[in-house]
């Protein structure tokens, strides 16, 4: 009889590469900071790379209570090189907008109707296979 083969559980897969894991930057992150990576990570659905938000109105509903702690910790991620930001976040009332990101070892896509101020990209905006890991 042959071996059934494992389907992958319905509802999509959230990950992140073991060669960005093994990447210094990421290394380095704060624990708060690879959580945001994550929850980063589960928002991607491998068309929407640039479209990615750290709202809190958005994160408050994933566990996240403090605004300033997801800013700072954005703001991590996006010195360690793990995430770009495709668009600045605007506080008007109203036309107000969130910033939103991308994760750095996908291509950047294409978002209609999400004017971001990052052109789509073919390959992703950062190369780790042609990084060394020290």
């Amino acid at each position: 009889m042959a071996k059934q083969k494992e389907r992958a559980p319905p509802g999509g897969f959230a990950g992140i590469p073991r060669i960005v894991m093994e990447s210094s930057d990421y290394m380095h992150l704060s624990f708060k900071a690879k959580a945001l990576l994550v929850e980063l990570a589960y928002q991607y659905k491998g068309n929407n790379n640039g479209d990615l938000t750290a709202a809190p109105a958005v994160l408050k509903a994933r566990g996240w209570k403090r605004a300033a702690t997801i800013s700072t910790t954005v703001t991590e991620l996006v010195d360690a090189r793990l995430v770009i930001k495709t668009r600045e976040g605007k506080f008007l009332n109203p036309g107000g907008r969130c910033a939103l990101y991308a994760v750095t070892w996908q291509p950047v896509n294409e978002c209609p109707g999400k004017n971001l101020d990052v052109p789509a990209t073919i390959t992703p905006p950062r190369k780790f296979s042609m990084e060394r890991n020290d």
